[in-house]
């Protein structure tokens, strides 16, 4: 068990830090707005003619944002398993430190561009960053690279330079940096 009374991160803050969380409301929220608004596009309207067949949106309707519930459903799910899942990593997990082998960039924007005479959109470059790290846990090597929320600076996060880690012991290849979830440390302290 982690010695620090490690505190977990709220919903918005773990939004804006993972992935997974983050697509996942996203997707549930998108079925929610099909369902809802399947279902509210085939309420019947008061002044309307009535039709002597049924249009297609009328027909397919129903399975449509019935699908739309199911999608929001099997979202909410992801996201509460990727919640639960990262605050049993923060609390239960066990601290561990790790070299930083490697960061990286990667431009995700594909309109980024410097050449004036080829492309007439130039907007800035948009980034997503990863590192590679190199911890032991219970003698047993691991190398991984993990998808940061930001430049790796901002977590003070430098090639060659140590890391904290949080690992499960049941997950050893899936751990967590704690500047990330937790903030950095000066001194001992956490921020």
């Amino acid at each position: 068990m982690n010695s620090a009374a490690n505190t977990f991160p709220g919903f918005w803050a773990l939004y804006r830090i993972e992935p997974l969380v983050r697509g996942a409301f996203t997707t549930m929220m998108l079925g929610l707005m099909l369902a809802a608004g399947i279902w509210w596009v085939i309420q019947p309207q008061p002044n309307a003619v009535p039709q002597t067949e049924p249009s297609f949106e009328v027909l397919y309707a129903p399975w449509i944002s019935a699908g739309g519930g199911v999608l929001a459903a099997l979202a909410a799910s992801v996201l509460v398993w990727r919640t639960l899942w990262v605050k049993n990593v923060i609390c239960h997990g066990s601290e561990v430190r790790g070299i930083v082998e490697r960061t990286d960039h990667h431009d995700t924007n594909m309109h980024s561009s410097t050449d004036s005479v080829t492309s007439t959109i130039r907007t800035k470059p948009t980034y997503v960053y990863y590192v590679t790290v190199r911890y032991d846990v219970r003698g047993d090597e691991q190398t991984v690279r993990i998808k940061l929320p930001d430049s790796p600076f901002t977590f003070g996060i430098r090639k060659g330079e140590e890391v904290d880690l949080l690992v499960l012991e049941s997950a050893p290849h899936k751990p967590l940096i704690r500047a990330v979830y937790l903030g950095r440390r000066d001194n001992g302290q956490a921020e």
